[in-house]
């Protein structure tokens, strides 16, 4: 029954044949009875709306109710008088609290270790019963199985319920069957120059091995971390498709390969192992080759030569089809080596240059300070941002910060000027 059906019941075997008003009988004391031991006694009866000494008001008894309703302590909430004398009542609080867990047991033959089954059990001893936790935990286990090759293992929940005590049992009855096999492998989609054979021994998958869903994973990241290691960075392989068959427990598989080009690389200007132990070139690893990551090669490549002081470095990129093969080129040149020896704010009136100076890491040359008087894009760009920020904090809205303007003054120095128009200030008038 719902709360508020609940209240309108409760009112009336309250006082019945009686019309509560504004003044009621007075509470002469109020009793909270249960069949079962109650959880935190102490916050129900903080929670009690009804005053002993004061008369039995309507909006206690509804207050009270809907407050011990949202503990979630009880499924069943009654309230009843008991007169005692004259217009004296005493009110008497009725709760049936939830079924509350006693043990938790995982019986049958479970194929898989009962510690690790039993961290993925949700109800636990003490808890109160909640059946969506009972089923949680169903398909946690169905999922473990599944993953671990038991295909045919089958989890079966019962609950016994003492309806005089409120106490549980939950067992989860497990029966895991026999571990399916890896059955038929197939290799689809474009092999290149590859036989199936040879990219299957690749993956290191087996028929006849032991089947577990990560294991197969494991093979297709296996083979396509061989195929970019061998120079096809392009490559895919994705699991397509398993396929169980009940009559002989085994799982086959299939998956989809794409070898696509050979991609062979060739850097100019710049020692490619250096780059690469720096990872500089992540498309030389893992990642395989694709657009964005040669980008941000071309990136990082140009941060690490500016931040040697090679200021005006150009990065530049080349692919083109040799054969069946796809050849990139990145034409590296440093350029001379600069420093920065000069720093000019202009048009900043509200923050002086020094306080400006301390929101930056790019600063002109410093003889005891290392890494000084160098010029990097990047880190430029983020220290105006900052600039901008604090700018933004204190009032100026508007602000307008760059773009920076570099000057070459001779001797490989340059000179740094950050124009900054500040615009109006914000103030708060109280």
């Amino acid at each position: 029954m719902k709360p508020a059906a609940l209240w309108l019941l409760t009112v009336a075997m309250i006082l019945p044949g009686l019309v509560m008003g504004e003044e009621g009988p007075v509470v002469e004391r109020v009793e909270i009875r249960s069949r079962s031991p109650l959880e935190e006694p102490e916050r129900i009866r903080e929670l009690v709306e009804i005053v002993p000494g004061e008369p039995l008001a309507e909006e206690g008894i509804r207050d009270t109710l809907r407050s011990l309703y949202a503990t979630g302590l009880a499924t069943e909430i009654e309230v009843w008088t008991r007169p005692v004398s004259g217009q004296e009542v005493v009110a008497m609080i009725a709760l049936r609290p939830r079924v509350r867990i006693v043990a938790v047991r995982l019986e049958g033959e479970p194929g898989l270790d009962r510690k690790d089954l039993r961290e993925l059990v949700e109800p636990k001893v003490g808890q109160p019963l909640i059946e969506s936790r009972v089923l949680r935990t169903v398909f946690r286990l169905q999922d473990r199985y599944e993953e671990e090759g038991y295909l045919e293992a089958s989890v079966r929940p019962s609950i016994e319920t003492d309806p005089d005590t409120r106490e549980a049992v939950v067992v989860f009855r497990l029966e895991s069957g026999p571990r399916a096999t890896v059955g038929e492998i197939d290799l689809q989609g474009d092999l290149g120059e590859f036989d199936r054979e040879e990219l299957r021994s690749r993956s290191k998958l087996e028929p006849g091995a032991r089947y577990r869903r990560e294991s197969v994973q494991e093979g297709v990241d296996r083979l396509l971390r061989w195929l970019r290691g061998e120079g096809y960075r392009k490559a895919e392989v994705e699991l397509a498709e398993t396929t169980y068959d009940p009559g002989t427990n085994a799982v086959d598989v299939a998956l989809d390969v794409t070898v696509g080009p050979e991609v062979r690389v060739r850097i100019l200007g710049a020692d490619r192992e250096s780059l690469r132990r720096k990872g500089f070139l992540p498309f030389l690893e893992e990642e395989g080759y694709d657009e964005i990551l040669v980008l941000q090669a071309m990136e990082r490549v140009r941060r690490h030569f500016q931040e040697q002081g090679h200021y005006r470095v150009e990065v530049e990129r080349e692919e083109r089809r040799v054969g069946d093969s796809l050849l990139l080129i990145l034409r590296i040149d440093p350029g001379p080596v600069y420093r920065l020896t000069e720093l000019e704010f202009r048009g900043n009136e509200g923050l002086s240059d020094d306080r400006l100076q301390e929101l930056m890491t790019t600063a002109p040359r410093r003889l005891l300070v290392p890494g000084s008087g160098r010029l990097v894009e990047a880190t430029l760009e983020e220290d105006l941002d900052n600039i901008r920020s604090f700018y933004a904090l204190r009032g100026w809205n508007r602000v307008q910060v760059g773009p920076p303007r570099i000057q070459e003054l001779g001797g490989r120095e340059l000179k740094l000027t950050v124009p900054i128009d500040e615009g109006p200030r914000s103030r708060l008038v109280g």
